[in-house]
């Protein structure tokens, strides 16, 4: 959110998808045939989708909230669709040189604020202003870094490593339990379903000793560590985020059980779960599409997801080399999954169906590269 002086706030996002709209439409105008590119299962299961939650707003239990948020869904469609209309296969060695200025930034930034103000960022990233006036926080900036360290899987030269190598300990003090979990556990599966090489466990060790080593450097109290903290709150059942986050489960079954069909309408969520019609979701994409446009709506969502898979790894299941290509694009919309089954709204999060249409897009080229390989064995 934006604000100047006695302006109103306004989301940036809006004028951000509205450019990307025209563009688009640009780009389907000078070059119509790209629609036949992207009239495929995926597409027509988001706009069934998209669809219903429109029809949804003829009988949302939200008053106003439910525009915004359809709103918010129209330009998470657009971030489906502007890969795959206006970028080329071509883009994609651009667009991680892109990430690698970002991480850059960010680690640089990040770094000016950790020596500043100290461990937690408090001063900063966590704590809210007035609610007119939004500032990234601990888990958006913890997303970005997981999302750059996938996109730059790759990246394997001695200053890749050291900026990768940083981002993960900027990680790891900024206290994402979710990002952190998750991208362990893909880099372990990466890394045990790819080749083993002894060459990878060597980088992967030194690596951590050089982490222990800056740590021991930076005379660090671990037990002061935020991760550490949140980590072992688990344990004492007085974690408030999680006990909140189980009280909206049950509140979830609650609502799907009395709207089971066609659910409660768009943007509902926060007046049928906590009595307040804001931005409210149950931290499950699943729960809250069932919740919202009914068992419809999840059908329709399951099947889309299905689709993107069959889509993306037909190519890449028998072609390894397209796989280890493209991985990092393959791991990031993992990700962002696994991050919605937990924290973020489905239809709201443009990241992920923004890295959905990339992997559509690589999966077109992945199958163009196919045939020109072919016609190139059969001159020879």
């Amino acid at each position: 959110m934006l604000k100047w002086g006695p302006l109103q706030a306004f989301d940036s996002t809006i004028i951000l998808g509205v450019l990307c709209i025209l563009i688009m439409g640009m780009e389907l105008i000078m070059q119509p045939d790209q629609l036949t590119k992207i009239w495929r299962w995926p597409s027509l299961f988001v706009f069934l989708i998209l669809m219903l939650s429109v029809l949804s707003l003829s009988y949302t239990s939200s008053y106003a909230y439910c525009y915004k948020k359809i709103l918010q869904f129209v330009l998470t469609v657009a971030a489906f669709y502007y890969p795959q209309s206006v970028l080329k296969s071509e883009d994609h060695p651009l667009l991680v040189n892109y990430i690698k200025g970002f991480l850059l930034i960010a680690v640089a930034t990040l770094l000016f604020f950790y020596i500043s103000f100290g461990f937690t960022f408090l001063p900063l990233i966590i704590l809210a202003t007035d609610g007119t006036t939004s500032i990234p926080n601990y888990l958006v900036l913890s997303a970005f870094l997981v999302i750059a360290l996938l996109y730059l899987i790759n990246k394997n030269s001695i200053f890749d490593i050291i900026l990768k190598l940083l981002a993960a300990f900027l990680l790891f003090q900024l206290g994402g339990r979710g990002p952190i979990i998750i991208l362990v556990a893909i880099l372990f599966l990466d890394y045990m379903l790819l080749n083993f090489r002894m060459k990878r466990l060597i980088v992967f060790i030194a690596g951590l000793l050089l982490t222990i080593s800056v740590i021991f450097f930076l005379d660090l109290d671990l037990s002061n560590n935020r991760s550490l903290n949140r980590f072992q709150r688990l344990n004492s059942g007085n974690d408030k985020s999680l006990n909140e986050r189980i009280r909206l489960i049950n509140a979830s079954f609650n609502i799907i059980e009395d709207n089971t069909w066609l659910g409660t309408g768009i943007g509902s969520y926060g007046q049928e779960a906590k009595g307040i019609d804001f931005k409210a979701y149950p931290h499950n994409l699943f729960l809250e599409v069932a919740s919202e446009i009914g068992f419809t709506g999840l059908l329709l969502t399951i099947l889309f997801l299905i689709s993107v898979i069959w889509s993306t790894l037909k190519y890449f299941y028998t072609r390894k080399h397209l796989f280890v290509k493209y991985k990092g694009a393959v791991y990031v919309s993992f990700f962002l999954f696994l991050e919605n089954l937990k924290s973020n709204s489905f239809f709201e999060n443009k990241l992920l169906f923004g890295t959905i249409g990339i992997l559509l897009l690589l999966s077109q080229a992945s199958n163009t590269e196919e045939k020109l390989l072919n016609v190139d064995h059969e001159k020879k």
